[in-house]
């Protein structure tokens, strides 16, 4: 009998636990919607999985490429900022990122020295300007002018190089017009083209470099961030036709991965490149290769990132869990104590926890589902039977209780037989006598935090196996002639 007891009372705890869980992680899922944050983690995670802290290189690159731009919230509404998505399927990751190596790699050959003066002169006078901040001195005025001057140059020489090629190519253009049969001028023509197609790349790449780096100082500017995903896109398109006349694709990725910044990305993706080298079958596509590595490498990386997001959620768990336990006063041990003395509370209890389970057990559907970053969730209708089951119940033991008190602020005999009672005690027993009081409330209240923080999925699995428990009973005795046998 006692044994059942104690059961009944530990399922009426599960069962206020699951109830005031589902409160919390509703509340947890609110505010995750409301900021977005599994986007923000999610596009932090690749970040750095991508080295781009400031984010004007590959991780921009990626958030603005077709296959990812695609799934964000109001990509098609100019006026508004893209809403990073929430998951990223790891197969559009790697085809992604396999299509801006590949168009990268093809650039490559555009990166000459005035691009690369270019990109260096962008850099110190980034570097210039964040040096000086609000109110720079003299000496930081006199470096940012000269900075941006350097700038202009390089950005004038880029575009000189470009007039030039586009020059040369209608000169040989005009000349082969005079003479179609001529396989020389024929020849020319297209060595002259393909380098106005590099020089045009390098400007474009610089347009959308320059771009991005100005957007991610107003990330809320819809229209910045519109022109600098139209530039990268630009230039990746332009990169693209480049790469279609390159033989051999991983040659093409590694010169990419050769001009990224030096960091774990860089030394990564050539590992990943040598490792697919390796793996390549004779009748297998190397980019296909290339690509289910790259899938791997995405979703190990995903597993860390989704760590990120669950120690942010468990924090608001722990802050909504002891908002809840404060206001409803959700005491364990108080709740327990009374459970234990009320046998109809108990057995109410118990009833509406065996429904909620035969309720789960019948359904054809699984009550719990997993998020794509591995959260563990009830589902809605899961939710609104427990919610309904639990309204049935009202005599619930929670809430503070100031019946003891009457309207006139007047104690009751109750609360005058205990008034007396620490009249007649001393002082240091009365101190004592509240310190224990006390003392066991915040343990009780403790106790609640720490559970509803754990969240509704946790306590319906828990509350499943403990209903069942309950339910089978003891096994039955074996007749003694089969014991002896």
């Amino acid at each position: 009998m006692l044994g059942s007891s104690v059961l009944d009372v530990a399922i009426g705890m599960i069962f206020i636990y699951l109830l005031f869980g589902i409160l919390c992680t509703a509340f947890n899922e609110f505010v995750a919607s409301a900021l977005n944050q599994r986007g923000k983690n999610l596009m932090t995670g690749i970040r750095n999985l991508l080295n781009d802290p400031d984010y004007t290189g590959l991780a921009h690159q990626i958030y603005n490429h077709g296959l990812i731009d695609g799934i964000s919230q109001n990509a098609a509404t100019a006026d508004r900022p893209n809403r990073p998505p929430s998951y990223i399927p790891s197969s559009s990751f790697s085809l992604a990122l396999v299509d801006i190596l590949t168009t990268r790699g093809a650039l490559a050959s555009a990166r000459n020295p005035l691009f690369i003066a270019a990109e260096q002169a962008d850099d110190a006078h980034t570097a210039a300007v964040s040096a000086g901040g609000k109110q720079p001195s003299p000496e930081q005025k006199q470096a940012i002018e000269q900075t941006a001057q350097a700038q202009k140059q390089a950005e004038q020489a880029l575009t000189d190089a470009l007039q030039l090629a586009t020059s040369n190519e209608m000169t040989i253009r005009t000349a082969l017009a005079q003479a179609p049969q001529d396989a020389n001028l024929t020849q020319q023509l297209q060595l002259a083209t393909h380098q106005k197609d590099l020089a045009n790349a390098a400007v474009k790449m610089l347009v959308a470099r320059r771009a991005a780096i100005f957007s991610a100082k107003t990330p809320n500017d819809a229209h910045k961030m519109q022109l600098a995903a139209d530039a990268t896109e630009t230039a990746l398109a332009l990169g693209r036709s480049i790469a279609k006349g390159e033989i051999d694709p991983l040659t093409t990725i590694e010169n990419a991965i050769a001009q990224l910044p030096n960091g774990h990305t860089k030394e990564t993706l050539a590992v990943l490149l040598e490792k697919t080298r390796r793996e390549i079958n004779v009748d297998e596509h190397a980019l296909e290769t290339l690509r289910k590595n790259l899938e791997n490498w995405f979703n190990e990386a995903m597993e860390r990132v989704s760590g990120w997001y669950k120690r942010w959620s468990q924090k608001i768990s722990l802050c909504f869990a002891c908002f809840l336990v404060l206001i409803c006063n959700i005491d364990t041990l108080q709740i327990a104590q009374r459970l234990m003395n009320d046998s109809a509370l108990r057995a109410s209890l118990v009833s509406a926890a065996t429904l909620v389970a035969s309720t789960a057990n019948s359904a054809n559907t699984a009550a719990t589902s997993k998020l794509a970053d591995g959260t563990t969730v009830l589902n809605e209708s899961a939710n609104k039977e427990i919610v309904r089951i639990a309204a049935q119940n009202p005599n619930l033991p929670f809430g503070w209780d100031f019946s003891q008190w009457t309207s006139n602020n007047k104690p009751s005999a109750e609360a005058a037989k205990t008034l007396n009672d620490h009249k007649e005690k001393s002082t240091s027993q009365v101190v004592m006598h509240w310190t224990v009081i006390v003392f066991a409330k915040l343990i009780g209240l403790g106790i609640s935090v720490f559970a509803i923080s754990l969240g509704a999925p946790f306590w319906f699995d828990l509350l499943i196996k403990f209903v069942n428990m309950r339910s089978s009973g003891k096994p039955p005795r074996r007749p003694a002639s089969a014991a002896t046998k």
